[in-house]
């Protein structure tokens, strides 16, 4: 199980890495700003407690790969907007043991991801 979190890691950090690069080094989060003042996505782990490391990866998982679908033409709005729907109101779940990522970090990020998904659904700018 662990092997599989930590692919699905490495693929979102590649993925994002990417998706930053193309968009001219901005970032969707703001959370950190470095010397050359590009903005970082940090998703901070929360000791005790927080959202589920597996269910966090898994749904950033998918919404990139959708937003990557969409960008490419290579999904309808109407079939992307029925995925989308089904994934945005499945629950997180709590970490049960040890660290989880840090529940206010996780919701903003996602919220603003959302927003650029639901943007590229409607046709509108974003």
């Amino acid at each position: 199980m662990w092997v599989i979190l930590v692919i699905v890691l490495a693929f979102v950090i590649v993925t994002l890495a990417i998706k930053s690069k193309q968009s001219g080094g901005s970032s969707m989060s703001g959370k950190s700003v470095s010397s050359s003042g590009e903005s970082k996505v940090i998703l901070r782990e929360q000791f005790r407690g927080g959202y589920s490391k597996e269910d966090v990866l898994t749904k950033l998982d998918f919404y990139v790969n959708l937003l990557t679908c969409l960008e490419n033409g290579g999904i309808s709005n109407s079939d992307a907007n029925d995925q989308y729907m089904s994934e945005k109101y499945r629950p997180i779940s709590m970490a049960r043991s040890g660290s989880g990522f840090n529940i206010e970090d996780v919701n903003s990020y996602f919220a603003k991801l959302q927003k650029k998904i639901e943007n590229k659904i409607n046709g509108t700018q974003e």
